[in-house]
């Protein structure tokens, strides 16, 4: 599979819990779709940020791991990257001490949300996995979930506005 002996992919996956150990490890598949065939587009003007911070990822990893490996030059913002970035931004506001790591839990919170967690590496021919990568990017790209939030990454139980219009 394409990503293996990429380092920059390699260490998202490890940022997620993919392909360690532990109950994460059977998505392969699932992280290779997000991160090689699938990239975050922004709706809304805010939302840009959002792809900026998994723009960042990059970065990040040059610096903890020297400017070797694939994450230069890649082009636009994968889905995975955006995803992985939301979560170490969820990290980071709900937990402002460093001892804290969350962004793993976070992810998966969101792959259940969108109901990907369903698609692992033994399922994914079966259950048809690009089919539900692309439905759920499709979702948070344009934006075309419920107006709770459900079936995108944050549905809220009584929201107080549209949650397609938030930013």
């Amino acid at each position: 599979m394409k990503g293996t002996n990429d380092p920059y992919f390699n260490w998202l996956c490890m940022l997620t819990g993919i392909n360690g150990v532990g109950i994460h490890k059977n998505y392969a598949k699932l992280a290779h779709a997000l991160h090689y065939e699938q990239i975050f587009q922004p709706k809304l003007p805010m939302d840009a940020n959002r792809g900026a911070d998994g723009l960042q990822l990059r970065l990040d990893f040059i610096v903890e791991h020297g400017s070797w490996g694939s994450a230069t030059n890649r082009g636009p913002c994968s889905m995975f990257e955006f995803l992985v970035a939301m979560a170490r931004r969820m990290n980071f506001l709900m937990f402002d001490d460093k001892t804290h790591h969350y962004t793993e839990f976070y992810f998966w919170k969101m792959m259940e949300n969108l109901g990907l967690c369903k698609v692992t590496d033994d399922k994914w021919d079966y259950m048809n996995g690009d089919f539900f990568v692309e439905d759920a990017v499709w979702r948070i790209n344009t934006r075309q979930y419920q107006a709770d939030g459900s079936g995108g990454l944050f549905p809220l139980k009584r929201p107080e506005k549209d949650q397609r219009e938030v930013e």
